[in-house]
């Protein structure tokens, strides 16, 4: 978990990043409106102005 970073984004969109390659790994989409939080752990959870959290 220390070599991977999670980003969230107005596109609505979360990123995964591999911090050795400094490479987007995964997108992974779904929420409707800009995503504001994520939180990381053996999972992860974020939260949209969409109204919803998604695991």
């Amino acid at each position: 978990e220390k070599w991977f970073l999670l980003s969230c984004s107005e596109d609505c969109t979360i990123r995964l990043w591999s911090l050795l390659t400094w490479t987007c790994l995964i997108t992974f989409r779904g929420h409707t409106q800009p995503v504001f939080d994520v939180q990381f752990g053996h999972y992860f959870a974020s939260c949209s102005l969409d109204k919803t959290v998604r695991l």
